[in-house]
């Protein structure tokens, strides 16, 4: 596969300084700050169609640059699009920039022979559209339809330290965060809870997708014995995509949506919220937990 990428250093940063006004104690002052850059990305499909080349918008994602490359692999592949990187061709990276202004950043994405039938039958549900007739059952049988791994049963693996410790370790590796304040991260944990990759972006969903096209480029494909961590709260899109990888327990900080507890529930998943130093909400999957004693 070939990856012809032109590098914006502005862009790759994923951060940007700004002038700020900032008061304090009473008082107004210039200072400088940093805030996580937020840019649109588009998607393009390449593939052929008898003797016709055909560009198919796939999606226009607002995402934190850096790492595109993994982005577009692992959401083309938690949407069902593509199965492997042997789907992917090759992928051009086209920015129109006029001076620091970006006005067009898409991804030609060229693929095999094999994702045609997926890619002209494309039909992609929202599930944030409230008006868009999707209820919660449905959402949920779509989100099984592609799910090709059973979570490994893993009994008694983690314990109540390592579940509480592996929100600050994340934490501790976050550049992004550190700088800004404003920025997701999802990792990817062995079961003595050490981080082996993680990735930032201002969107959870982006931080997510750029862990899952890691993971396939490093064939942890399913990642059966591992541990996925999210530094905030838990959708059902979230869970959806760490099933898609094969994830059997899922950590995160924050609190998981009504619908992201069924589909983990369903599909026997671990699913673990509101993580602190001294507590956390057990949501599904019991069972993988040591001294998981219920007073």
């Amino acid at each position: 596969m070939v990856i012809n990428d032109f590098v914006n250093p502005n862009l790759q940063s994923g951060i940007s300084n700004i002038n700020i006004i900032k008061w304090n104690s009473g008082e107004f002052h210039h200072e400088n700050d940093k805030v996580a850059m937020e840019e649109p990305l588009e998607i393009v499909a390449k593939y052929q169609l008898g003797k016709n080349t055909i560009h198919k918008p796939i999606s226009v994602t607002m995402r934190t640059p850096g790492d595109d490359y993994s982005l577009i692999i692992g959401f083309l592949y938690n949407e069902g699009l593509i199965t492997s990187l042997r789907d992917v061709i090759d992928i051009e990276f086209r920015y129109t920039c006029d001076g620091e202004a970006q006005d067009q950043q898409t991804a030609i994405v060229s693929l095999s022979e094999s994702v045609i039938p997926r890619i002209t039958s494309l039909e992609r549900h929202f599930y944030t559209n409230s008006s868009c007739g999707v209820c919660g059952k449905t959402a949920i049988d779509l989100a099984m339809q592609h799910i090709a791994y059973v979570p490994k049963s893993l009994d008694g693996c983690l314990t109540s330290d390592q579940i509480t410790i592996a929100p600050e370790i994340l934490k501790t590796h976050q550049k992004l965060f550190h700088e800004t304040g404003g920025i997701h991260a999802s990792g990817i944990f062995d079961l003595n809870m050490k981080l082996i990759h993680f990735a930032e972006d201002v969107g959870r969903h982006n931080a997510m997708d750029k862990l899952s096209g890691w993971c396939i480029q490093n064939n942890i494909l399913p990642a059966s014995d591992h541990v996925l961590v999210f530094s905030g709260r838990t959708s059902f899109e979230l869970i959806q995509k760490a099933m898609s990888i094969g994830f059997p327990i899922v950590l995160s900080v924050g609190a998981p949506s009504h619908l992201a507890m069924e589909l983990a529930r369903l599909n026997g998943m671990s699913l673990i919220g509101f993580i602190k130093s001294n507590s956390f909400n057990i949501y599904s999957g019991l069972h993988r937990i040591s001294k998981n004693k219920i007073h």
